[in-house]
């Protein structure tokens, strides 16, 4: 990996050694006909630097790995009904505490974002349409998503709405 020269920020230099840790989770199934669920759970307890040259970074966290991670997701897709093809769906995505940059010097908060989903599908011809609305950010928290291994961070998303319509032919 690379990383900003902090002496000289136009020249990117490589890291050295770096070992991450832990566990990763992931379950999807169908609970009741219609009703789905995926979820998903990293732990990273270790991530770090195990050598770095003259940077000083050596024994320090690597940065924008958060200990915790996870995401919940719901849809339910209305059956036998006039509305049949009707779904919704909700989730909520979490992240704990993050290194800003390898000094540690600085962090990132954890944060939780929820969203929604609403999607009709139905058959045109012999072909099968889907309409569909995401409501991502839901309550439309500020949160910030990295960083760039300087102090440059990235702000996450705002609420956002993104309609599409997919065509299966």
């Amino acid at each position: 990996m690379s990383v900003l020269d902090p002496n000289n920020p136009s020249v990117s230099r490589a890291i050295g050694e770096q070992e991450s840790r832990g566990y990763e989770f992931e379950t999807s199934g169908e609970i009741l006909p219609g009703w789905r669920v995926i979820g998903a759970y990293t732990h990273m307890p270790y991530a770090n630097i195990n050598e770095d040259g003259a940077f000083g970074n050596t024994g320090k966290r690597m940065f924008n790995t958060p200990r915790n991670f996870g995401s919940l997701w719901n849809t339910y897709e209305l059956q036998n009904t006039a509305l049949r093809g009707l779904k919704v769906g909700g989730g909520v995505l979490a992240a704990d505490q993050s290194q800003g940059r390898n000094l540690n010097d600085f962090q990132l908060p954890g944060y939780v974002t929820m969203n929604m989903l609403a999607s009709y599908g139905l058959n045109v011809g012999k072909s099968k349409v889907t309409l569909q609305l995401n409501a991502n950010n839901l309550l439309d928290k500020t949160y910030y998503t990295g960083t760039n291994t300087d102090t440059r961070v990235g702000i996450g998303s705002p609420r956002t709405f993104l309609g599409s319509v997919k065509v299966e032919f």
